[in-house]
């Protein structure tokens, strides 16, 4: 293992100070740069461990500001942003959260994600880092922008791909597809019954074949509970109560990353009232938006032949960055009518979450988007969302999505995949990942002729699932995860550094 320098980026848990300095006395793999969020982080902490490590807070990198003092210019040229120039669209997406107000126009955009990344060229460079360790698919701006400089500078960047196993993840280091081994491993994988996998994804999997209800994740399931609560006069007002004493003083400087209007990242600021005002505008906005929804949505008929796209929430990083060019869905539904015979309809579901009033949902869609994929062609529906999952994916002749849940589901219901970006469970037979319109080609010829179906045997996918378990580490080194409650910190902390230290061995050898 030939890692002398280390970069922790986006930790919000403390355990991630422990690993650090197992990871240095096992590998003498020495933290010099640290970006933590408040209250769990600060300088005086990291230093205490850490002398000399260089200490950003999260919320600071947000805005773009926090960056060592004797920064220096570094400019990137034309041949380089040719080469990251998917990336820099999806940098400029992902400002989607920030722009509440839709003011900061797509030439600042792109200018401060090109400055975020030159930034952290320097960085590199400077601290000689050569590994940055990640809890989480990097989806904050700040830390997509450093992704993409690790990429220029070919350094080492690992992070935690969550699943569905309660705080299981695993070790990627693109964010465009699952390691070498975990792929080979899949598909080397043999026919296996349900009791060889592990207790938690085998309870998982057996719910998969009921009704959906059953097989929500317990994250959604708290969200739907979330929401039909919300829908009560007296809750809004107790919730509205909760807020304005949470908030106090209302004149005081908000710490929310959002933009105020017509401002920019690194200067902007607003008040806790301000803030608060917006976010009520925002329920609104998300109330309108699910009105013109349903005003776009048609009876299905089940008997009909269909492909069943699910949208995503938005804006969340199992689309930006996970899909890649795919994180604007409209291309998905272009390249669908375009490769599916058009005696085929294209069912579109919207996410739930999309409209709850707590997300940002209204920063990710508006009602645009659903007249516009409305007018592309009358095969398009789009589905109510009170409809069925179960039902629709047993009728459909395929399910689409970018890296939804949904797609996991449809396999254990054998139905193929078209997988629009990078899924934790791309992996496994019946899957298609769809990048090019030659891949769309290559699955829509599998799904019309029935050639999948062999793939779909429920023996080779517990195969597939026991060799991917293999892969998976459970910690609770994310603060949902820590939340659970279902690994304790000091085993949190050993499986992690095992996890790191195994998949650092199997790329050297």
């Amino acid at each position: 293992m030939q890692y002398n320098n280390a970069m922790y980026v986006g930790c919000n848990v403390e355990l991630w100070m422990d690993v650090a300095s197992r990871l240095l006395k096992k590998h003498d793999i020495k933290p010099v740069y640290f970006i933590g969020r408040k209250p769990e982080f600060s300088k005086d902490k990291i230093n205490s461990y850490f002398p000399n490590c260089f200490f950003q807070y999260t919320e600071d990198a947000w805005k773009g500001n926090g960056f060592p003092q004797d920064h220096k210019i570094v400019a990137l040229d034309e041949n380089t942003v040719k080469s990251i120039g998917l990336d820099i669209l999806t940098g400029m997406r992902m400002m989607d959260r920030l722009d509440v107000f839709k003011t900061f126009p797509s030439t600042e955009r792109q200018a401060w994600f090109i400055e975020l990344i030159e930034k952290w060229l320097y960085v590199l460079e400077d601290r000689e880092i050569d590994i940055i360790i990640s809890p989480s698919i990097p989806h904050r701006v700040f830390d997509f922008a450093l992704y993409v400089a690790s990429k220029i500078k070919n350094i080492k960047f690992i992070m935690f791909q969550m699943t569905h196993f309660g705080d299981g993840s695993f070790i990627i280091d693109d964010v465009n597809m699952t390691p070498i081994a975990i792929k080979n491993a899949v598909r080397n994988a043999k026919d296996a019954k349900i009791d060889d996998l592990p207790i938690i994804i085998a309870d998982k999997l057996k719910k998969l074949s009921q009704d959906h209800e059953t097989a929500l994740p317990p994250d959604m399931v708290e969200q739907k509970n979330n929401f039909e609560k919300y829908k009560s006069i007296s809750y809004q007002v107790k919730s509205m109560l909760f807020d304005l004493k949470k908030i106090g003083n209302v004149f005081q400087t908000s710490p929310t990353y959002r933009i105020f209007y017509k401002e920019h990242p690194k200067t902007s600021s607003m008040t806790k009232g301000n803030a608060f005002l917006i976010r009520k505008a925002g329920e609104y906005k998300k109330y309108k938006l699910r009105n013109t929804y349903k005003s776009y949505c048609r009876k299905v008929d089940l008997n009909e032949k269909f492909v069943l796209l699910a949208l995503h929430y938005q804006p969340e990083e199992t689309s930006c960055p996970t899909g890649g060019f795919y994180v604007e869905q409209r291309q998905i539904v272009k390249n669908l009518l375009e490769s599916f015979d058009d005696s085929v309809s294209i069912y579109i579901k919207e996410h739930s979450s999309q409209f709850y009033p707590y997300f940002e949902g209204e920063t990710g869609r508006d009602e645009s988007f659903y007249r516009e994929i409305s007018s592309m062609s009358n095969r398009v529906k789009f589905v109510p969302i009170e409809t069925d999952t179960f039902s629709l994916i047993d009728s459909a002749l395929a399910i689409a999505t970018i890296s939804g849940t949904i797609g996991w589901e449809a396999l254990f219901r054998s139905k193929p995949v078209l997988l629009f970006g990078r899924g934790w469970y791309e992996d496994l037979p019946g899957v298609f990942k769809v990048k090019s319109k030659g891949d769309l080609f290559t699955a829509v010829t599998s799904i019309e002729t029935g050639a999948y179906t062999d793939r779909l045997k429920l023996n080779r996918l517990y195969g597939a699932h026991l060799e991917m378990s293999k892969f998976i580490i459970y910690s609770a080194h994310y603060f949902d995860f820590h939340q659970m409650g279902l690994t304790n910190k000091e085993e949190s902390i050993d499986n992690i550094v095992s996890g790191i230290s195994d998949f650092l061995s199997i790329k050297s050898e």
